[in-house]
């Protein structure tokens, strides 16, 4: 399986102090390897930088 990486909508100057919420999201994958997985929603308001995260946090773990 070939996957690509996503285009960053913030640049790595501007993406700061989100290193708490990136390991939150490595600990939940690897609950999930471990068969322990759990839903969750990320829920903030518009421009808070939900998908940023969630770009780098891919582009990380693959």
């Amino acid at each position: 399986m070939v996957v690509a990486p996503l285009l960053e909508t913030v640049d790595e100057r501007e993406f700061t102090d989100r290193e708490k919420e990136l390991a939150f999201l490595y600990r939940v994958v690897e609950r999930a390897r471990n068969r322990m997985g759990s839903s969750y929603a990320i829920i903030a308001r518009k421009g808070m930088g939900k998908t940023a995260i969630l770009e780098r946090f891919y582009n990380r773990l693959f």
